[in-house]
């Protein structure tokens, strides 16, 4: 039975080729190939026979089922789109050189052309640069994809931004420090075909010093509220971000991120609750949001996250703490003793129950003085004082 599959297969090929001429095992590949083209760009169409030398064959490409390129020898053919007829579905056939009976077509390729030329755009999470922070700017064009970004800032005169001016991250994103008029466009293929620049938006310095925002501390474990203490009438967009990411917004949308599954906004004050903290949770959280649709400065909170102090740690700290006061105490009490016992003994006394008083008088002259030494029996007191 598989015998006489594989003998049914073996004919059906056969007569795929033998009645109809053709054999459809070749490719057609596109490149660059996008979802949507635009008047401007350039495509090129590469034939490939999957089967000996590509000088063996010769190739020409349909165009909604009419000739578009005839018989030649190159596999490859380049078209510049230069109005909207270029739309269609593509097609390619190889005739071998040897053997004009063998001919090979390829899978169907369509393309899709707009009209016009399209406008990038751009985003800005918020508008004012904190002190010691950045913005985060979002360029695209839609549709279709393959767009490179440059990105534009407006000084004296229009200046490219480079790496010295901005950190250029993926997917059209760039975090600037600087305040100014801001602009981008993108731009994809070879030759590069470029989009329309977009809007300028406008980046302000923010005049709040890193002292004035907020600190919310917290421990491992444990659950803070950040609460912004806006008014909450008339707000028609509102959203805490972490860094770049989106926390929690009031349309609902709660992202993939290190707070999912533990953290809560509260729709009546806006407060973001987050709860089981961890060391990693620390960090600057920001209040983006809109009233009547307008910008309203961005409000900064500061979460600092502690780790857990042990009981055991607190006790012998305290331990440790009573026994250096105390050893500060009796210190202070023998330099006590020791000046009072060296201020007895820097006076002459005369001992009167018993003791044998030696006084010795010398004289020296010293102009006009005499100086008198008296040397008793505590003088053995006042060197050991010294």
């Amino acid at each position: 039975m598989q015998c006489e599959l594989s003998l049914l297969s073996f004919v059906t090929v056969l007569s795929t080729v033998f009645c109809d001429g053709l054999a459809e095992d070749a490719v057609l590949d596109v490149e660059p190939y996008w979802s949507t083209f635009f008047i401007g760009e350039s495509v090129t169409f590469k034939c490939d026979m999957n089967e000996g030398q590509k000088n063996d064959w010769e190739y020409k490409i349909q165009k909604d089922g009419q000739a578009f390129v005839h018989y030649n020898t190159h596999e490859k053919y380049t078209l510049s789109l230069r109005h909207r007829g270029d739309k269609g579905q593509y097609q390619c056939f190889g005739r071998n050189k040897y053997d004009s009976q063998l001919i090979k077509k390829s899978n169907t390729v369509n393309l899709s052309i707009s009209a016009g030329k399209p406008k990038a755009q751009i985003q800005a999470e918020i508008k004012a640069i904190p002190v010691g922070g950045n913005v985060t700017l979002i360029c695209s064009v839609s549709p279709s994809s393959g767009w490179k970004y440059s990105w534009y800032r407006l000084l004296e005169s229009s200046r490219l931004l480079t790496a010295q001016d901005a950190v250029f991250h993926v997917n059209g994103k760039i975090s600037v420090s600087q305040g100014g008029l801001y602009w981008c466009k993108g731009g994809r293929g070879n030759p590069v075909y470029y989009s329309e620049d977009s809007d300028a938006v406008t980046i302000d310095q923010n005049d709040v010093a890193l002292a004035e925002i907020p600190v919310v501390h917290g421990k491992v474990g444990g659950i803070v509220e950040l609460l912004p203490n806006v008014s909450t009438k008339n707000v028609t967009d509102a959203r805490w971000k972490y860094g770049d990411a989106t926390v929690a917004d009031t349309d609902g949308f709660f992202p993939e991120t290190q707070f999912t599954g533990r953290s809560e906004l509260d729709l009546k004050n806006f407060a973001l609750t987050i709860r089981d903290l961890t060391l990693g949770d620390s960090g600057d959280f920001q209040f983006i949001y809109e009233v009547n649709d307008e910008q309203q400065p961005t409000i900064f909170i500061t979460l600092q996250v502690h780790d857990h102090i042990s009981s055991v740690v607190l006790i012998v700290g305290l331990i440790v703490g009573v026994l250096i006061i105390g050893l500060l105490i009796i210190l202070l009490h023998c330099w006590k003793l020791k000046d009072l016992c060296c201020n007895r003994g820097a006076q002459p006394e005369t001992v009167h129950q018993g003791e044998t008083q030696l006084q010795v008088y010398s004289s020296l002259q010293y102009g006009d003085q005499n100086v008198y030494e008296t040397l008793s029996g505590n003088e053995e007191a006042q060197q050991g004082c010294q």
